[in-house]
């Protein structure tokens, strides 16, 4: 017979997972509606916080509210000048709660398209408003989360590219692409959105490529986050 602590226990862990995959569908709606900051909600306070995207690495919580504010402007409540989209839904999550009950790890594909203003080769300075870039764009989230106050809240970040190609192109047969050439209306990367690091993983299928394997880890069962040694 299952005792009451267990019982317990197995309720503990099914909370935990539900918070932690409210978080990931919070931030994959957000992400498209540019409201910025409520993502930043999503996110611990803290100054080990941290998340990774292709372009680079932002480090503290101060430096994720310059990401998700200035790299990646809010534009919720203001009229939405272009019809830019950027969909990337989370699915397939491997999800791992830390014994301890402080820490949780989890991975998802995030299989998307998205869209963009090109800058013209004659105008650089200005956006081609009568033209879109389209492209898949596959990606998949490694995360580490941490219970702040008793909340759930991102505390690792990390989106691995997989593949960022002409929508009209077999992606077997398309080039390599990165997200702030092809979207720059969109990406603001440069001067007070520029990371505070490179990134520390790069990585694009082409026709020639194999899979990244590990690119992230599938979280294994552990007890505390002391003992794994790294974030995503």
């Amino acid at each position: 017979m299952i005792s009451k602590e267990e019982l317990l226990e197995r309720a503990r862990r099914v909370a935990a997972r539900g918070s932690i995959e409210q978080l990931i569908n919070r931030y994959t709606q957000y992400f498209p509606m540019c409201k910025t900051q409520e993502i930043r909600k999503l996110f611990a306070e803290r100054e080990d916080s941290r998340v990774e995207m292709q372009w680079g690495i932002y480090e503290g919580y101060e430096s994720i509210c310059r990401l998700f504010g200035t790299a990646i402007p809010d534009r919720s409540n203001e009229p939405r000048e272009t019809n830019e989209l950027h969909i990337l839904p989370a699915y397939a999550p491997a999800i791992e709660i830390a014994g301890d009950g402080k820490t949780a790890r989890a991975i998802w594909f995030a299989n998307g398209s998205e869209t963009g203003k090109p800058m013209p080769e004659s105008m650089p300075e200005s956006f081609d408003w009568d033209r879109l870039n389209a492209c898949w764009s596959w990606h998949s989230f490694g995360a580490d989360f941490i219970l702040q106050d008793r909340e759930w809240k991102f505390w690792h970040l990390h989106d691995y590219n997989i593949m960022l190609t002409d929508f009209y192109k077999s992606f077997a047969d398309g080039e390599a692409r990165r997200p702030e050439e092809l979207f720059p209306s969109f990406y603001h990367i440069d001067g007070a959105g520029k990371p505070d690091r490179e990134p520390g993983t790069v990585w694009n299928y082409t026709y020639d490529a194999v899979y990244s394997q590990g690119h992230p880890e599938v979280p294994e069962p552990y007890y505390s986050f002391d003992e794994i040694g790294y974030g995503y």
